[in-house]
């Protein structure tokens, strides 16, 4: 057994009590980890309809809205997706279509329609923009890669070791560096010069000009060319028009897995899964929501139907526990996880608001132990009302490890405490195995 000295004086009153007073709705880590392929692939089985990819897998096409079509092998196909791509691919992304092709490794580019491209390489992020625009983005922290991501045209190419680069093909070449710089080469290696941000080159057979670009046409440039906005646009046109479940999930769901910080489909997922009676996932997309946009979850007062659905989930799971007490007891707890009890007031009974704030400051520091679950303070105080403890104020060792038990908690960190300096302050805190 595991013993923590504790005390309290009246300096800390002022801080638990606003500890007390503040909600202590668990916030989500939301660890986003970018998948990277570290060994070349070559495709056995081909895509529906079009000849299996005969090179190694260079990179994976998103398609939002709209229609693409891709040639390979000489014929042309309507594009699907998930689609891996390899050298000598081409896509043709049609007008109104919007798609993302994502590299391996991290670099993506975003292409609105109509826009033509080829694949030009096996292992490195190169392409060739035979008409149309696109914006590249170069993200060699991902990778740790030394090569810079490569855009060719008719008249040179175009070298971005980092940053974000618009690239527009259309008898002349333009080229708009939005952040960082990018270096580029004609094609007879007359002419070269490195760019630099807000900087606008644009280049034809025979001359070139340079000028400086406005913020505002950066974030219009970046909306005009982006798949998110649309690709969201038609989501929520689906679900006005009270689209099939399925379809609803997967739209919202492709949105999230490209833009993670995408607030409208964190909010329609949420109302999704609240009407299919998921209030696991209903809790878990309105915390992201709330986290990426707050002002916005304010307005739309998701915070209180947040504390509506987890008072529930709460509720059914401890009225789950209680009812299979008997089988729940007698299994593992969950490896590496503990509970903290309400600590008890020994001290006059003004003093009683002091044990949740107490209590969450415990929680707040054991939170940020590596390796370590720490359970919900709802669930317990849930476990305390259903036991009707509440009144008393006084809960025994016993008890206590009772409700760690029905928790699965593997420890339970119980106490209690005395406002001003006392000779003793009772029991010292402790971390008690809820197995013995």
């Amino acid at each position: 057994m595991m013993r923590i000295t504790a005390s309290i004086s009246k300096s800390l009153i002022f801080a638990l009590l606003i500890c007390a007073n503040t909600s202590f709705a668990d916030e989500e880590n939301a660890n986003s980890e970018e998948s990277t392929a570290t060994e070349e692939e070559t495709i056995a089985v081909s895509d529906e309809g079009i000849p299996a990819l005969q090179t190694p897998v260079i990179a994976g096409l998103q398609i939002f809205t709209g229609e693409v079509e891709i040639t390979r092998q000489d014929k042309s196909y309507p594009a699907t997706q998930p689609l891996k791509l390899g050298r000598d691919d081409t896509l043709n992304i049609k007008e109104g279509a919007r798609a993302k092709i994502l590299f391996r490794g991290g670099d993506f580019m975003h292409i609105p329609g109509p826009t033509q491209i080829k694949i030009q390489a096996d292992t490195s992020p190169v392409v060739m923009l035979e008409s149309g625009s696109l914006i590249a983005y170069a993200m060699p922290k991902l990778i740790g890669r030394g090569e810079a991501f490569k855009v060719t045209t008719e008249l040179g190419s175009l070298s971005i070791a980092s940053g974000k680069v618009r690239v527009v093909q259309d008898g002349v070449t333009e080229v708009m560096v939005f952040q960082n710089s990018a270096m580029w080469t004609d094609n007879d290696g007359e002419f070269n010069r490195k760019l630099f941000k807000k900087e606008v080159m644009q280049r034809d057979s025979d001359n070139q000009t340079f000028s400086q670009l406005r913020v505002a046409a950066t974030t219009k440039l970046t909306f005009l060319a982006s798949p998110e906005g649309p690709a969201a646009k038609n989501a929520i046109e689906l679900y006005n028009d009270e689209g099939e479940t399925d379809l609803l999930v997967n739209a919202f769901s492709r949105i999230q897995e490209a833009y993670r910080f995408n607030s409208k489909a964190a909010y329609y997922l949420g109302l999704i899964y609240l009407n299919m009676g998921d209030d696991v996932k209903a809790i878990r997309q309105w915390k992201h929501f709330n986290k990426i946009a707050p002002k916005e979850a304010k307005e739309l007062q998701i915070p209180k139907h947040l504390t509506v659905l987890i008072a529930r989930q709460v509720k059914d799971e401890i009225t789950a526990a209680l009812a299979n007490e008997a089988s729940i007891s007698n299994n593992p707890p969950e490896p590496n996880s503990v509970a903290v009890a309400g600590f008890t007031n020994r001290g006059e009974d003004k003093y009683k608001i002091i044990s949740k704030g107490l209590t969450a400051l415990i929680i707040s520091d054991l939170s940020k132990v590596p390796g370590l679950k720490v359970l919900e303070r709802q669930k317990m105080q849930r476990l305390v009302d259903e036991l009707k403890l509440a009144e008393s104020g006084v809960v025994s060792k016993k008890t206590n490890v009772r409700m760690g038990k029905l928790m699965k908690a593997e420890n339970i960190v119980i106490g209690e405490y005395q406002v001003g300096v006392p000779e003793s302050i009772g029991e010292p805190t402790e971390a008690v195995k809820t197995e013995q």
